[in-house]
């Protein structure tokens, strides 16, 4: 759609010609098609380096590579761009569809509450499919490749809902120049909606931080592999005397295996190393310290 930007201008210059100042005209024509330009030339770019980091990301996850947690890193933040150009535009698109129809101000201030209530709708959908993704143990409920997948699909979501929620402040000002002659109880609806916005904004920035720390954390963070293929929490790989890997120092448990650090009993009766508590992971094992998941889908502590 974004080859009808110039098409988005037309139609608002001649809804807003007919009723606001040359000047106020002028203005709301040059912010539009600044934002409109910068959206078309920045899409294609976008378009191409996400598909590589997508590919970069699903290949070295499926073969256990350790640069498997920054390449999924790499394919989310680039995911999340496109979707939040892609966000910005509809909403554009939006509201050069709503300007067509010439609307006074009371129908613009239904638009605009309209288009906030989707956007809470598609936020909270969103959440919903993060609490899917949290019940799901990866390796276990479903391939890792998929849960990855998912991680991305709400990537998608976060990164549209920041743009539409972009596009729509400036929409909201730029509707606020344009009516604010006109009514003195609009002005009052756009600060209580400005507030809100900044609100949504805020959520749906930390959202995203949340969102990249469930994906790249646990895929790879802390955990490091070792010459026979297996993982250890940790920078280092420690031999034990019967020829097995583990982080730290090895010290043999009361039943003869070993761990890394001081042998401590988890409630399931197997014994654990590390330095920090001992925790139950999401595939039922126990660990020392926090649960870092491996590119295999099993858990190691840290």
């Amino acid at each position: 759609m974004l080859r009808h930007a110039r098409s988005i201008l037309a139609c608002l210059t001649l809804i807003l010609a007919a009723s606001a100042s040359a000047s106020a005209y002028k203005d709301l024509q040059r912010l539009i098609e600044g934002r409109a330009q910068q959206y078309t030339e920045r899409r294609p770019a976008l378009e191409q380096r996400t598909q590589q980091s997508a590919a970069i990301a699903v290949r070295s996850i499926q073969t256990i590579e350790p640069s498997a947690a920054q390449a999924l890193d790499t394919a989310l933040a680039d995911t999340r761009q496109l979707s939040y150009l892609y966000g910005r535009y509809q909403t554009l698109w939006a509201v050069r569809q709503h300007m067509e129809k010439k609307p006074p101000l009371a129908a613009s201030e239904v638009w605009l509450q309209q288009q906030v209530a989707a956007i809470k709708a598609k936020m909270a959908a969103a959440d919903s499919a993060e609490n899917d993704v949290r019940r799901t143990a990866p390796g276990k409920d479903v391939p890792l490749i998929t849960w990855v997948g998912a991680i991305e699909r709400l990537a998608q979501d976060r990164g549209y809902n920041e743009g539409a929620v972009a596009e729509l402040s400036l929409i909201n000002e730029d509707l606020r120049a344009y009516y604010a002659a006109r009514a003195e109880e609009h002005e009052r609806a756009v600060r209580l909606r400005t507030a809100l916005l900044i609100a949504l904004a805020a959520t749906l920035s930390s959202q995203q931080a949340e969102t990249r720390d469930l994906g790249v954390d646990s895929v790879a963070n802390g955990v490091t592999i070792c010459p026979d293929g297996t993982y250890v929490g940790g920078k280092t790989c420690n031999m034990t005397p019967n020829g097995r890997y583990v982080g730290g120092t090895p010290q043999m448990t009361p039943n003869g295996d070993y761990v890394g650090g001081k042998p401590r009993i988890a409630p399931d009766g197997s014994y654990v190393g590390g330095s920090g508590k001992v925790t139950m992971c999401p595939d039922g094992t126990y660990v020392g310290g926090a649960c870092k998941m491996t590119p295999r889908g099993t858990y190691v502590g840290n």
